[in-house]
């Protein structure tokens, strides 16, 4: 293939060339329809209880989506500034958490936390902000 050419997320077009024998070598084209559907990250404010009842809770979920439907077993990234707090997998619910008291801190320091997904064939990058609840 020589070239890919995209007008959208979801139409290509390769282009390239087909060796048919070793003696005659064909430019063909092909179109193909990528199926990668867009998602939706929605973050819940971090939730942060530093009591001594509760010894310590800082819970951070997110639930990802895909055309309102849940998207299950895919992995979440959490993190606060440019660094990552913890990762977890989205359960059939869509939801995915984890519990970040070791890194209240840096949490608290940034005013919040980031949920994102990277992406697959299957679906779409998406990300959220997550304010900070005290």
């Amino acid at each position: 293939m020589s070239a890919v050419s995209c007008a959208s997320a979801s139409q290509c077009e390769a282009v390239g060339y087909y060796d048919t024998s070793t003696a005659y070598n064909a430019p063909m084209a092909a179109s193909f329809a990528a199926s990668v559907a867009p998602t939706s990250l929605k973050a819940a404010p971090a939730v942060g209880q530093l009591s001594p009842l509760t010894a310590g809770l800082f819970q951070l979920s997110a639930t990802l989506t895909s055309n309102s439907q849940p998207v299950a077993g895919r992995t979440i990234n959490f993190s606060s500034g440019s660094t990552l707090i913890c990762s977890a997998v989205t359960d059939s619910t869509g939801s995915a958490g984890c519990d970040a008291v070791t890194q209240a801190a840096t949490i608290i320091g940034h005013g919040g936390y980031e949920a994102a997904f990277a992406g697959d064939t299957s679906y779409l990058p998406s990300s959220a902000d997550s304010p900070l609840i005290r």
